[in-house]
C-alpha cells in the first residue's frame, strides 16, 4: 500500500464527507499509477484478458467489395493488482468517467482484417470502465467497423458465406498479454437482428494464435445463408416468363415471318439485358456462378426458338 492510499484511509476515519473521500481516493489511487506499463510487467506470467462481443447490428454485406459492416460492443476484463482497494472504502467498484480512462492501462486490442472503424461519440464517448476492489477491471466500448470477408460465389444466389473477425494484440506477445474468450456466452447476437439478404444460422469462436508470430489472436466466425426470395422475384420468375414468351412464335401464322423474327429478337435482347443486370452487383470473378448457368440456359432456349 502506497503512502497516498494510507493517507486516504486515515482521512476516511477522521471525516464524514463520504463523497469527498471517494473523489480523493480515486485521485490517490491513480497518482502513482503508470498507465504505460501493463499489469504483471515485473512478473514472469502474462496478463490474461477475457473478451466478449455483443453484435448489435450487421449493417451491410457487400459481395462486390467482399466485406461486411457491423456495430458491436467489445467487452474486456482483466486483473490489475495495482488498482485493488479491498477494505479501503465502502464500495465494491468504482465507475470512471471517459476522461479518466486515459489514466488506466487498457489492452491494445485491434481487428486484423478491419478496413475501417470508429468509436461512437454521441453524446459522449461510448466507453465504460469499472474498477473492482479485488483489482478486476471491466472495460467496454462501442465500435462500428468494416472488415474484409472473402466470399466463394460458386453457388450464388443459393450460397452460404462465413465472415470472420480476427482480434489480436498489436504490440505485446503472448509472454506479456493473452486474449481469451469469456467462458459464458463470449458472443451474443441482438435478438432483433435482421438482414435484408442473409439469415445468420450459426456462430462460433476459435483461438487463432500463431506460435511463430507470437501475438495472441482470437477468431469469431458467423455463418450466413442467403435469402433467395429477392432473386426469385427479380431474376428467376422474369427469365422463365421471357422463355415462355419466346415460344409464342410457334403459334403464329406460318406466313407472319416479320412477327416471329421481331418476337425472337426481342426476347433474345431482353434475356441478354436480364443477364447483364444480374451481374451488376457482383465482383468480376473468373469462375462460373450458379446464376450464370441459369441465365445461359435460358438464353439458349430463347435463341433456339429464334432459329427454329
Amino acid at each position: 500500500m502506497n503512502v497516498s492510499l494510507m493517507a486516504i484511509m486515515l482521512l476516511w476515519f477522521l471525516k464524514g464527507n463520504y463523497g469527498q473521500k471517494r473523489q480523493d481516493f480515486i485521485q490517490a489511487l491513480l497518482e502513482d499509477y503508470d498507465s504505460r506499463i501493463p499489469p504483471n510487467f515485473e512478473k514472469d506470467y502474462p496478463c490474461e484478458v477475457n473478451v466478449s462481443l455483443y453484435i448489435n447490428s450487421i449493417d451491410s454485406i457487400d459481395e462486390q467489395k467482399m466485406d461486411f459492416t457491423l456495430s458491436t460492443f467489445v467487452s474486456q476484463e482483466w486483473i490489475d493488482t495495482r488498482l485493488s482497494f479491498r477494505n479501503l472504502i465502502l464500495a465494491d467498484y468504482l465507475e470512471l468517467d471517459s476522461r479518466l480512462m486515459e489514466n488506466v492501462w487498457v489492452p491494445d486490442l485491434y481487428v486484423r482484417n478491419e478496413k475501417q472503424a470508429y468509436f461512437h461519440t454521441v453524446t459522449i464517448p461510448n466507453k465504460m470502465l469499472h474498477i473492482y476492489k479485488n483489482g478486476v477491471v471491466k472495460y467496454r466500448s462501442r465500435i462500428t467497423l468494416t472488415a474484409s470477408c472473402p466470399m466463394k460465389l460458386h453457388k450464388y444466389p443459393m450460397d452460404r458465406q462465413m465472415c470472420s473477425l480476427f482480434i489480436q494484440s498489436f504490440a505485446f506477445t503472448t509472454n506479456r498479454l493473452v486474449f481469451r474468450w469469456r467462458k459464458n456466452e463470449p458472443i451474443r447476437l441482438n435478438p432483433n437482428l435482421e438482414l435484408p439478404q442473409f439469415t445468420p444460422y450459426r456462430h462460433e469462436t476459435e483461438n487463432c494464435t500463431d506460435i511463430g508470430e507470437g501475438n495472441t489472436c482470437l477468431q469469431f466466425n458467423i455463418y450466413l445463408e442467403r435469402n433467395i426470395g429477392f432473386y426469385m422475384i427479380q431474376t428467376y420468375i422474369p427469365s422463365v416468363l421471357i422463355v415462355m414468351l419466346s415460344w409464342l412464335s410457334f403459334w403464329l401464322n406460318v406466313d407472319a415471318v416479320p412477327a416471329r423474327i421481331s418476337l425472337g429478337i426481342l426476347t433474345v435482347l431482353t434475356m441478354t439485358t436480364q443477364r447483364s443486370m444480374s451481374n451488376v452487383s457482383l465482383p468480376r470473378v473468373s469462375y462460373v456462378k450458379a446464376i450464370d448457368v441459369w441465365m445461359a440456359v435460358c438464353l439458349c432456349f430463347v435463341f433456339s426458338a429464334l432459329l427454329e
